[in-house]
Formats: C-alpha cells, sequence, structure tokens
C-alpha cells in the first residue's frame, strides 16, 4: 500500500516546548528554536564553547531546516523546510554528587539518544523503531535517524562539553530521500508527525535515561531502579546483534562475523572468520552492514 503523505507539519512552537520540557513540567535547561541554520550541531558547539554560562548541561537547539548539516565520516545531512528535525542536545555530564563524569563514558552517549529515540518513536499511532549499532535508528531496516556526537572543547581545564546531534526524517515522501536505505515517519506509516510532538517525546526520553546514567557514574553495566542496565536495555533494541555483519574499515578491508553483544565501552564485539572476538569501535570503521543488505 502507497503511504498517504499529509502536508508538512506545523512548525517548531518554542513556547509550547518549553513549557513541556523546561522546569518545573521538565528537566531541561534551555530550549531554544531557530526557523533555519546550517548545522545545530556547529551552532550549538560554538555556542556552547563561546557562552558556557548560557548553554548549561541539558539545553537543546532545534530546527525543521538545516542546510549545511554533516553525519558520520563528513556525510550531508540536509532537511528540507519542515520535511524533518534537527536537534542538538548540550551535554555536561556530572555524577550524582556533582563531580564531572569521565570522558571515556562519553562513548555511550549516542546509544543512549538512539535508544531514546527508538523508544519515542512507538506508541499507538507510531512506528516499531530499532538501533543499528553504532549511531542509526531504523523502521523496516531503513535509516529515520542518524546521531553524531562531537566534543566542544574548552580553554579553561574543565572537561568538554558533548553535543549531540540529531537529524530525523518526519515527513519526506520518498523520492525526496537521498538513498534508498533511508526512510521517513511518514513513509513508514507512523500518524506522529507534529514536529513538536516528535522533538518533546525523543527529549522527554533521553532526560531519563541521561540522568539514570549520570547517577550511575556512567557505569553501563550498574542496574538501575528497574533493575535493567543500560547496555541491557540498548542490546534489546538493537537490530545488529546476533546477525551476521560486514565491517568496513579504514584501510579498505572488510571484517565480517557474527555481532554478538556490547562491550562496556559500547563497542560491538564481533566473532570473526577466524573465530577471534574483535571490539570494533565507532571511530574505527567506515560502514556497517548487515550481510546481504547493500
Amino acid at each position: 500500500m502507497t503511504p498517504s503523505f499529509p502536508a508538512p507539519p506545523a512548525p517548531l512552537d518554542q513556547a509550547r516546548l518549553e513549557r513541556g520540557l523546561l522546569a518545573p513540567a521538565g528537566p531541561w535547561a534551555r530550549v531554544t528554536v531557530v526557523e533555519r541554520t546550517g548545522s545545530t550541531n556547529a551552532d550549538a558547539a560554538a555556542a556552547a564553547v563561546a557562552e558556557p554560562a548560557a548553554w548549561p548541561d541539558m539545553s537543546v537547539l532545534m530546527t525543521t531546516h538545516q542546510d549545511a548539516g554533516r553525519g558520520r565520516l563528513d556525510r550531508s545531512w540536509e532537511i528540507e523546510p519542515g520535511a524533518g528535525l534537527a536537534i542538538s542536545l548540550v551535554l555536561r555530564p556530572t555524577d550524582a554528587s556533582g563531580r564531572p563524569l569521565p570522558t571515556q563514558t562519553y562513548s555511550w552517549l549516542t546509544l543512549l539518544a538512539a535508544l531514546a529515540l527508538a523508544e519515542s518513536l512507538g506508541g499507538p499511532e507510531g512506528v516499531t523503531a530499532t538501533i543499528k549499532w553504532p549511531n542509526d535508528v531504523l523502521v523496516h531496516e531503513k535509516k529515520v535517524a542518524g546521531i553524531l556526537a562531537q566534543l566542544a572543547g574548552t580553554t579553561d581545564g574543565t572537561p568538554p562539553a558533548v553535543v549531540l546531534g540529531c537529524g530525523i526524517n518526519v515527513a519526506q515522501e520518498l523520492a525526496a530521500l537521498p538513498v534508498p536505505t533511508a526512510t521517513s515517519l511518514a513513509a513508514s506509516g507512523s500518524r506522529r508527525l507534529d514536529t513538536n510532538d516528535v522533538a518533546g517525546a525523543f527529549l522527554t526520553a533521553f532526560a531519563g535515561h541521561y540522568r539514570d546514567f549520570c547517577d550511575r557514574s556512567g557505569d553501563a553495566t550498574r542496574a538501575g531502579e528497574t533493575g535493567t542496565s543500560l547496555i541491557r536495555n540498548i542490546s534489546l533494541w538493537m537490530d545488529t546483534l546476533g546477525r551476521r555483519v560486514r565491517v568496513q574499515l579504514p584501510d579498505g578491508s572488510d571484517l565480517t562475523g557474527e555481532a554478538t553483544a556490547l562491550a562496556v565501552d559500547g563497542a560491538l564485539q564481533v566473532i570473526g572468520s577466524d573465530l577471534a572476538q574483535h571490539d570494533i569501535h565507532a571511530a574505527d570503521i567506515v560502514h556497517l552492514r548487515a550481510e546481504g543488505t547493500p
């Protein structure tokens, strides 16, 4: 059945988002909406460095029109007006006592955001989403969103902020998507296409997981109040695990094998054809595909 595509959703409403996300309703410190920008990640990173007091932990910048965004490996991620969402979070993670988390824990934040987004896209009017390691969210095995983390360094010796960017395809028709392996919420059959609802649900879900992560000092193996660790929770949503994968490495070689688990630092553990376990980090790969897919 061919999906029916509605008119582009209403623009982001900053006042509405602030009511739902800022205190007392929610835990976010700052919500900023812009009509258009080149890259929310670039803007948020620059602001986090130039005005750290104005961009504290849990600040967010978002738009529905981005014309110079970049993804992993400097791939283009542009959003036509009203067709999708670009959301960048400024994070300065600290534990329950206020001490900055070790920067080696930051590798989990991309997967944490993927978990929050996959959860938030579901529900009676939504779609069933999964996580593709290391930074994609899929619907029907096609990419509906990508996540990119970068550090915004400081000059005063304090730990860098993390800028976590998320690009979500919302209302695009299939013909408007850049590659056949991409999809949008509309193309996937979601009836929740108001960008305010999509952004609000994602940010609310992320805030809960982020606070738990910080309260556990960034330890993804430590069980929370629900009795489930972050590593277990993410694994349950991950499309990649249990499948044979082909990992393209920067030197042009491929590693093929079965993706079996996540390591304690978020690396993907692959049992290769040599029967050895390989811990694959996001920075070490060019592409990862399930065997038999483009």
